[in-house]
């Protein structure tokens, strides 16, 4: 009996950390998975942001004329035009997606105004997202919720 229970006991603990072991392996082939799809989907086309909030306020119109391009390497390029579409201005920076769930954004240029409100981590909201042409991030910065919807073109 003292056999049975023991070889019971020690099935059901393998067999527990074996399920866990592969539920963790799937989740993280999904993860990469759509994270892969997201960097894809990033990299084609330029896009604008449609929608920021700094809580309450809306500062959309800071970002009118900014188009935004997520190339390869992580490298990105914003760049603002003129009614003519001309270039009056440029900023470099990075950009990642470590998860579905997170994507992080760093202008280079220091000081770049309104650029540099965006550098941070957002965390992506699944509700205002699809994948192939818009992204609804939000963030906190010291209890003030912020959002940024971004339209591909």
């Amino acid at each position: 009996m003292k056999k049975g229970f023991l070889f019971f006991t020690s099935f059901t603990f393998i067999s527990l950390l074996t399920f866990t072991s592969c539920k963790k392996t799937v989740q993280d082939a999904v993860n990469n998975s759509i994270s892969s799809y997201l960097y894809t989907q990033l990299k084609g086309g330029y896009w604008t942001i449609t929608r920021y909030t700094e809580g309450a306020k809306d500062s959309t119109t800071l970002y009118a004329s900014w188009r935004t391009y997520f190339n390869d390497n992580n490298a990105m390029l914003s760049y603002k035009s003129d009614t003519t579409g001309k270039y009056i201005d440029s900023a470099n920076g990075s950009w990642s997606s470590a998860d579905i769930s997170h994507f992080s954004c760093t202008y280079n240029t220091g000081t770049q105004y309104p650029l540099t409100k965006l550098t941070a981590t957002w965390v992506v909201d699944p509700n205002g997202t699809n994948l192939s042409n818009k992204v609804s991030l939000a963030r906190n910065v010291n209890g003030r919720a912020d959002t940024l919807q971004m339209l591909k073109h």
